[in-house]
């Protein structure tokens, strides 16, 4: 979100609020049965991109964001759900993978 520069070591209570959102955008994903790791497992890293951005948004209202910037969280956080969903279910394969017969 912009908050800390690459590099740096976020404070005490950022770290905090960072375990907090996720424990919320976990608990979403765990409800709607596409969270397939464990809480405290490592988030597999074809959907990591996907759980920052919803952590992100959830957290946009918090910290002073740019129009911009906003905009750019909310094209992030619409398309999240959906690629992790598509990649929550079992052996997918894209449709675009030729078909072997």
């Amino acid at each position: 979100m912009g908050i800390s520069s690459r590099g740096q070591t976020p404070k005490a209570n950022l770290t905090d609020d960072m375990a907090d959102a996720y424990t919320e955008v976990y608990l979403q994903l765990q409800e709607q049965s596409i969270a397939y790791w464990g809480q405290t497992a490592d988030v597999p890293n074809e959907v990591a991109n996907e759980v920052a951005a919803l952590m992100a948004w959830s957290r946009v209202n918090d910290h002073g964001v740019s129009d911009k910037r906003y905009q750019r969280l909310l094209i992030e956080m619409r398309s999240a759900e959906p690629m992790i969903r598509k990649m929550s279910v079992r052996n997918y394969r894209s449709a675009s993978e030729p078909e072997n017969f």
